[in-house]
């Protein structure tokens, strides 16, 4: 069971949908009362380069107070790249759900009407599937101009949600 409750984030009038869980269990988008912890958790990421503008598009799921998880993209025009999927442990998939609606509504907000992610994991790729992610051709996809399969990455999957 959990309670919807909008959430004033500090983005201009803008009110963002956060929510209660049954228990401690919160999901909200980055806003200033959670910065300090978000930032120490990334600190904790080995080999994590954090970059303001993906934290600032972070949906970002808390216990007791404590993040166990977020999930956040970087905006490219109408595109929105999820950049950092991070997790302390294994959630239930009504959370993972629930944590990725909250990042859409905040793309939505920011005009973003697609989301790409690059997956390189089984499991990973599993979770974005049952998130409504669909594979696309990766002969099909450009970083600037160099084709997709021409990049370091070139080993990884490419999926795409409409929103």
């Amino acid at each position: 069971m959990y309670q919807l409750e909008m959430l004033n984030t500090n983005h201009g009038s803008n009110k963002y949908l956060g929510i209660k869980y049954g228990g401690s269990m919160e999901i909200k988008l980055f806003n200033k009362n959670i910065k300090d912890k978000v930032y120490h958790f990334l600190e904790n990421v080995k080999g994590l380069v954090i970059d303001d503008n993906i934290v600032n598009n972070a949906s970002v799921m808390l216990e007791e107070d404590e993040i166990l998880g977020m999930i956040s993209f970087e905006k490219f025009g109408y595109i929105g790249l999820i950049r950092y999927f991070i997790f302390q442990r294994t959630i239930t998939d009504i959370y993972t759900i629930e944590l990725l609606n909250n990042l859409m509504e905040k793309a939505r907000n920011e005009d973003v009407t697609t989301l790409i992610s690059i997956i390189n994991n089984l499991e990973v790729e599993e979770i974005f599937v049952l998130l409504g992610f669909q594979e696309v051709d990766k002969e099909n996809v450009f970083f600037d101009e160099t084709i997709f399969s021409n990049t370091e990455y070139k080993d990884s999957k490419v999926f795409i949600k409409k929103i």
